[in-house]
């Protein structure tokens, strides 16, 4: 309660350096961190801030002061990509895909095709999917990919704390 987020749901409010310390320390225990997600609505707003679609932390300005935020959303992500049981959470799962869809725009926005056929072209070749197109489910993630995608992405399993910023 310390840090604001169960309290309060103006992410301007909350502390940042609590957040941050919670989720290296004792969640980053993933028992701690399943409880967490089953019993308050810590990490649901985390998440939720997260989510592009939300407009919160995509749209902050990249400052010094800001990066307290990016420290958290990433051991956010760290934690959550340790077992396969966060990792298919729902809502994890739902932030993971609105920042897919939100990439996939960002590419299409980019390319620019001239008709909807030459852009399918352009994604498949890319090896992305269109957001119209099923994006799957969380079932649809194998645990090679839950491993591959913590290991090289997150740095899984090296146990090393990420202070890009420090």
């Amino acid at each position: 309660t310390e840090s604001q987020v169960i309290g309060n749901r103006e992410f301007g409010q909350w502390d940042w350096d609590k957040c941050l310390y919670l989720l290296e320390g004792p969640l980053a225990n993933p028992t701690y961190l399943q409880s967490v997600v089953r019993n308050t609505k810590f990490c649901k707003r985390l998440l939720s801030f997260i989510k592009p679609s939300r407009q919160a932390f995509a749209c902050m300005a990249w400052t010094l002061g800001n990066m307290r935020c990016v420290k958290v959303a990433c051991q956010l992500f760290r934690n959550f990509v340790a077992t396969k049981e966060t990792c298919m959470n729902k809502q994890f799962t739902d932030c993971v895909r609105d920042i897919l869809e939100f990439l996939v725009a960002e590419a299409n926005r980019g390319l620019k095709p001239a008709n909807s056929s030459q852009k399918a072209t352009t994604l498949k070749s890319s090896g992305l999917r269109s957001p119209s197109a099923s994006v799957g489910s969380a079932s649809d993630l194998s645990s090679s990919t839950h491993a591959s995608v913590a290991s090289s992405f997150w740095g899984v399993g090296q146990h090393k704390k990420f202070r890009p910023f420090s």
